[in-house]
């Protein structure tokens, strides 16, 4: 499949625009690459919306 066309391009990048433009919001693409735990990617005291 074309990187064009992944569904990186197409869902995750598009949708996570929205939240970053309208409302300030800070975005992380962590798919495949989230660390879990108290020390992990996100740590501890974020939200994290799916």
């Amino acid at each position: 499949m074309s990187h064009d066309y992944s569904e990186n391009i197409l869902v995750q990048e598009s949708t996570g625009k929205l939240p970053q433009e309208e409302l300030g919001w800070e975005i992380e693409y962590a798919y495949n690459s989230e660390q879990l735990g108290e020390n992990g990617t996100f740590g501890i005291g974020m939200i994290v919306v799916a």
